[in-house]
């Protein structure tokens, strides 16, 4: 499960990543713009904790994005509750589903 987004985003080696490279024209650079904010969630009736307002595929460790000193801290009165899914329900507007290679399951002949 990749719930932590430095599991994948590590800093970069910079030029040296180029040293012995045998691939010409490699592009390293990045166009990658991230999501803009989906604001707070709907909720399904008053007094109802609000959805997640975004998918959750690969996100299902709220804190690692939303936690103190994080970017995108959750400003909550309950700051003490480490699981946030327990209450606050996954948007069903949005596809959830894990993604999996299909090719990994396929029996050989």
């Amino acid at each position: 499960m990749l719930a932590n987004c430095t599991q994948c985003h590590v800093p970069s080696e910079g030029e040296n990543f180029l040293k012995g490279n045998e691939i010409a024209g490699l592009n390293v650079e990045s166009l990658f713009v991230g999501a803009s904010s989906p604001g707070k969630g709907d909720k399904a009736y008053d007094g109802a904790p609000p959805v997640v307002p975004h998918r959750l595929n690969m996100r299902q460790n709220c804190m690692a994005c939303h936690g103190n000193g994080m970017a995108n801290a959750v400003s909550t009165s309950h700051p003490q509750r480490k699981n946030c899914l327990q209450c606050h329900a996954p948007n069903a507007t949005f596809d959830n589903r894990e993604r999996y290679n299909l090719n990994d399951f396929k029996k050989d002949k």
